[in-house]
């Protein structure tokens, strides 16, 4: 069949597929980053190189379908398969990344061109997020040819119908960025909101299967592929957060977690029943008496100093011991300012400090 024959309702639901994939795709780029920030040093070249992986997937994978555009294809049938494969490999970015730690070890020497500290981030951002931009990628070139095409002897507007195409997929990655950030992660977490989103291109391919297959096609594909997406998600998918914890800090035992807007906070238990907080996989707070004593040190020295402290603030809470050095001298009016109220919930594993 050519996309010129494709009748309106086609080629809506080509639209419509391609503003659920820029919503997606800006939404995984928000929890792929919270999630690597946990395997990699949170630092400007740990950024860059994400940014860098997803940007070079995309490029890739619209390079590697142009040279098929000049072969008649069914390339409705095509979307569909690019759509169905995009679901299960974004599903499965955080299994990759679960293994990038091993992966890293062994490409060490074939990597020895890069620094140690690169290694590790060029292999964690490759394995979770290429696969799936490069589909991003393939199957973008599909949608602007789908929607753009008109039949012949019909007057053309695909200057109109690229802008309409662009501004729409726009729009809705601009959305997907918002929602993805101060809806998704806060309220699923960063494995709950993946499914979400690999299951919102999983709709996305069965709404085009429906209108370029029959029925009894439709219904056998569409069931195929749930099953699959079905049974990657309970047995695949893992906690990227216990993963990337467990590889970084061996023999400690979770306590507590949590993930908001901001940052994900978990508390942890060493074997002597030390207690630790971590902020996006880095240290924040501990109950080790050398950790208690210099933050109470912190709060402490400059009330000793001042010649008449009446009030003072704390920026940022951690497990509340500085800011108890503040207060333990006398009625002083303390403030602590604290932006991550799952600090706050977290603090109270410090309590007795």
């Amino acid at each position: 069949r050519s996309e010129a024959a494709l009748s309106v309702g086609a080629r809506r639901s080509v639209l419509a597929v391609f503003m659920i994939s820029g919503f997606v795709s800006l939404s995984l780029e928000v929890v792929w980053f919270r999630v690597l920030v946990l395997y990699l040093e949170s630092t400007t070249y740990a950024f860059t190189i994400m940014l860098a992986t997803v940007l070079a997937g995309i490029a890739l994978g619209s390079y590697l379908v142009a040279s098929l555009m000049r072969l008649r294809i069914d390339w409705l049938k095509l979307l569909v398969a690019a759509e169905l494969a995009l679901s299960v490999v974004a599903l499965a970015s955080l299994y990759f990344l679960s293994k990038s730690a091993g992966v890293a070890d062994s490409a060490r020497d074939a990597l020895g061109f890069l620094s140690s500290d690169l290694q590790p981030m060029l292999v964690a951002s490759a394995l979770a997020i290429l696969p799936t931009t490069l589909l991003l990628g393939f199957a973008f070139p599909i949608g602007v040819r789908l929607w753009t095409a008109t039949p012949r002897g019909i007057p053309g507007d695909s200057g109109r119908r690229i802008g309409v195409f662009y501004a729409c997929n726009v729009a809705a990655g601009i959305a997907g960025s918002v929602v993805a950030g101060f809806v998704l992660v806060p309220y699923l977490g960063a494995r709950r909101s993946l499914v979400v989103l690999a299951a919102l291109l999983l709709a996305s391919g069965v709404i085009v299967l429906v209108v370029s297959s029959s029925l009894r096609v439709s219904l056998a594909v569409a069931g195929a592929s749930i099953g699959v997406f079905a049974l990657m998600t309970v047995t695949v998918v893992p906690n990227p957060y216990s993963a990337a914890l467990a590889h970084r800090y061996p023999g400690e035992r979770p306590v507590w977690q949590d993930e908001g807007a901001q940052t994900t906070v978990s508390v942890h238990e060493r074997r002597d029943g030390s207690r630790l907080m971590y902020l996006d996989g880095l240290p924040q707070a501990s109950s080790t008496p050398d950790v208690v004593q210099g933050h109470r040190l912190i709060g402490s020295l400059p009330m000793a100093v001042h010649p008449r402290p009446d009030r003072a603030l704390v920026i940022g809470l951690g497990g509340g011991v500085t800011a108890g050095g503040v207060s333990a001298f006398g009625n002083r009016g303390v403030e602590i300012v604290e932006l991550s109220s799952e600090v706050v919930s977290g603090s109270r594993f410090f309590a007795d400090l």
